[in-house]
């Protein structure tokens, strides 16, 4: 993978707009986000057999492995990055609702799942 020239970089995520993506998290029913450093997730081999051992759900989603970034990928990314956003839901599984209620209600900032969001770093 190629890096983007320095023409083609998108414009780097503030602290600041972290903050209010943050605060929308919150707003839309996360029990918990927090900015972090980047540098500080840590990515390993064994998150996807643990997905594909232990989930019912490995290959049903382009958000689920086999469909991701392997670790390797996944770090190379997260390298260009210098902050992150984290954002946790709890849920009973009693109360989770079905998978098609869950997308008329989507996040409210666009084109995110799971890590979304970050401070890129300066090419070069």
């Amino acid at each position: 993978m190629q890096p983007m020239s320095p023409k083609r970089q998108k414009p780097a995520v503030s602290v600041k707009d972290l903050e209010k993506y943050r605060k929308l998290a919150l707003d839309a029913g996360a029990s918990a986000a927090r900015i972090i450093d980047a540098s500080t997730i840590r990515t390993a081999w064994w998150v996807r057999q643990k997905c594909q051992y232990g989930c019912g759900g490995w290959g049903s989603s382009h958000c689920c492995p086999p469909f991701t970034p392997k670790p390797k990928e996944t770090a190379r990314v997260l390298a260009d990055y210098r902050h992150a956003l984290l954002v946790a839901y709890l849920s009973l599984a009693k109360t989770f609702p079905p998978r098609q209620k869950a997308r008329q209600k989507p996040f409210p900032v666009r084109g995110t799942r799971g890590f979304g969001g970050g401070s890129q770093r300066p090419p070069g």
